[in-house]
């Protein structure tokens, strides 16, 4: 049996593409602070044009027997014949879950709640996507999990809790950027370091999501220094976000 049901709340704003998840657990046992909470965000549907997205095949030739249909598909198969499933898109805040999910005894009828942002790329389609909130027990091996839809999510409504770690791990753009001192008192420098001219907008959002400032700097290219004023926010953790050309970066940026 489960130590714990889980249960997946959400709100979600197409306009910003931040989506706020909160992983709920239903202890149906005692349990200890040793237990964790993570969420993991999937994606079906997924197909691409590049060599990356070629699948391997070992069932070529028929050798191997039979599997589906593969065994008549060359070695790779190539991208454009793949379309996948359950792909992996980010886990937050990371493989070993939240280690302040829970307070250090935990007895049996109690829930307890962690909340997750994630800002989603425009290139991931939400409404082919699954939100998987995992509890993890102390041996690194998942108790449980529950898995829906974002809009299922959304009905769930979000359960406000204790925030996660902030998700980092995007979509990539072809740029680098830094941000400076981490953690931050009266202000913040942010560096982009861009390759090749593209559009840039700079927010600064907030743990829930919400947009604290946004400037958009049009078309640029080369090194670009942009200083935030965080003398008037509130000590936490927030999100410095670059659009660019579409595509995101995002750092973690803590006020002290």
């Amino acid at each position: 049996a489960p130590v714990a049901f889980i249960t997946n709340g959400a709100n979600w704003d197409p306009a910003t593409r931040t989506l706020n998840v909160s992983v709920s657990a239903d202890f149906q046992s005692a349990a200890t602070n040793s237990y964790k909470l993570a969420c993991v965000l999937t994606e079906d549907g997924v197909t691409g044009t590049g060599s990356g997205y070629n699948q391997s095949n070992s069932y070529a030739g028929g050798s191997n027997g039979i599997m589906g249909g593969f065994e008549s598909l060359p070695n790779p198969v190539p991208a454009a014949q793949m379309v996948y499933n359950h792909v992996a898109r980010a886990i937050s805040p990371g493989f070993d879950g939240e280690p302040n999910s829970f307070p250090t005894v935990v007895n049996n009828g109690e829930t307890h709640t962690v909340t997750f942002s994630f800002t989603l790329p425009s290139t991931w389609d939400e409404t082919n996507m699954h939100i998987v909130g995992m509890l993890i027990s102390p041996n690194g091996r998942i108790d449980n999990a529950g898995r829906t839809t974002i809009d299922e999510a959304v009905t769930n409504g979000f359960v406000s809790g204790p925030a996660a770690s902030v998700a980092e791990i995007l979509s990539q753009p072809d740029a680098e950027m830094q941000v400076y001192p981490n953690p931050a008192s009266s202000s913040a420098t942010v560096t982009l370091n861009l390759k090749n001219d593209a559009s840039v907008v700079l927010k600064l959002i907030d743990i829930a999501g919400k947009e604290i400032a946004v400037r958009n700097y049009g078309m640029i290219s080369g090194i670009l220094d942009m200083t935030l004023n965080t003398s008037q926010l509130e000590a936490g953790v927030y999100v410095v976000q670059a659009e660019i050309d579409g595509k995101v970066i995002t750092k973690r940026l803590i006020k002290e």
